[in-house]
């Protein structure tokens, strides 16, 4: 039996969150296979989850945009594969997930004034992180990472000697029981990952920083079993599958909230709002398998977006999906782990990215600088991405 220190969410006749119940596991994480089966099974969770997936989805769209509060609002979008960390204010999101997982990670901290009671105490800083999960066994360092970059953020130097408080939330939500149950592998992964970290990070603290206490909840886990629900078949329309109810995810910085969400096709292909949509989604294409995530928005630069260099180029096999252009139930098979659920604009832009690949160079892109890559840089401006011409130099390729 192991008791983690992660707390479960809050249950709505309790106002004291302290009070909550801690993740206790009847087994060791040995047996991770086992986590999403019993973690989806506490009263705490699924109401929670629940709360969350009969929610109305938010459709951000042009017209949304321009005529509600998102007009004043900073959008950063995370794409599969990427990660984005925002200080302050902000909106975080990513959608499109089939078995893939979204994880938004929400801390806030302040220092602890012997001088004011706990009603005083102002919150010094808000950080929020998103990220969007596509695999198992190859994300735990760089979860790692977010959980050390919200630390190093939260620690400024030169106040040691006051005690400080940070509460860590995290927001988990994705997949569905696919046939393949890579689903159920992502879910153990990522959740084996949490209870690790959390444990690591909570022994570490306890012996050598005496002025610092933490908190860790597991606000959202809409995961897998708890988000599928039976819609048609996209291959077989007279048949029915299982399907994610939750494909997309935003967390509100200033707030700490989160909400299902999707990002219409208008919005992703205007650079203004998501700069490089089909140049970053043809990353995808040529990553390693064990990649880590390409990071986009830190919170030194908060108002800057870089899209690191990368290379690219046709091949037979680019050649062979494009040709499946009429073809959608092919280019499904070939080309997604649920092609029985993906939603309508999948197969769109999956060829306006394979139409990029075959059209247009990495080196005309992203240029040449005394030798070396040049990256590229949107900047948050009268509320809108706006490229700058200076870019950022990298690597070689």
């Amino acid at each position: 039996m192991i008791q983690t220190p992660l707390l479960l969410p809050s249950n709505q006749t309790k106002a004291n969150t302290e009070d909550n119940k801690r993740l206790i596991l009847p087994f060791t994480l040995d047996n991770r296979s086992l986590l999403e089966d019993y973690i989806t099974s506490i009263t705490e969770i699924r109401e929670n989850a629940h709360l969350l997936l009969s929610q109305p989805v938010q459709i951000i769209d042009l017209q949304s945009i321009a005529s509600s509060s998102y007009s004043a609002t900073k959008i950063v979008y995370v794409l599969q594969g990427e990660v984005a960390h925002v200080s302050t204010q902000g909106l975080l999101l990513s959608d499109q997930s089939t078995t893939c997982h979204i994880l938004a990670i929400h801390s806030t901290s302040y220092r602890i004034h012997s001088s004011v009671t706990d009603d005083e105490h102002s919150t010094a800083k808000v950080i929020g992180s998103l990220c969007h999960l596509d695999a198992p066994h190859i994300y735990k360092s760089c979860i790692d990472k977010i959980i050390q970059t919200h630390f190093d953020s939260h620690r400024t130097k030169g106040d040691d000697y006051t005690p400080l408080k940070i509460s860590f939330t995290f927001h988990l939500m994705g997949g569905y029981l696919d046939p393949q149950g890579l689903s159920k592998d992502i879910s153990n992964d990522i959740l084996g990952t949490l209870i690790e970290m959390t444990i690591h990070w909570d022994k570490m603290i306890q012996s050598h920083s005496h002025n610092l206490s933490i908190q860790w909840k597991l606000a959202t886990c809409a995961i897998t079993s708890l988000n599928t629900i039976s819609i048609m078949n996209n291959t077989s329309p007279s048949q029915k599958v299982l399907s994610p109810r939750g494909r997309g995810l935003a967390l509100d910085v200033s707030s700490g909230k989160v909400f299902l969400v999707k990002m219409s096709s208008d919005s992703l292909y205007c650079d203004s709002i998501v700069p490089m949509y089909i140049l970053r989604h043809t990353r995808l294409w040529f990553q390693k398998q064990s990649h880590p995530l390409t990071l986009i928005h830190t919170i030194d630069d908060d108002d800057l977006l870089n899209i690191s260099p990368f290379q690219f180029f046709p091949s037979s096999r680019t050649a062979f999906l494009l040709s499946l252009e009429k073809d959608p139930p092919q280019l499904l098979k070939y080309t997604s782990t649920s092609p029985e659920c993906e939603e309508t604009e999948y197969c769109d832009h999956v060829i306006q990215t394979l139409r990029f690949i075959h059209e247009v160079s990495s080196s005309s892109v992203f240029g040449i600088q005394q030798g070396r890559v040049k990256g590229l840089q949107y900047q948050w401006m009268s509320g809108a991405w706006k490229r700058i011409m200076k870019g950022i130099v990298v690597r070689r390729f």
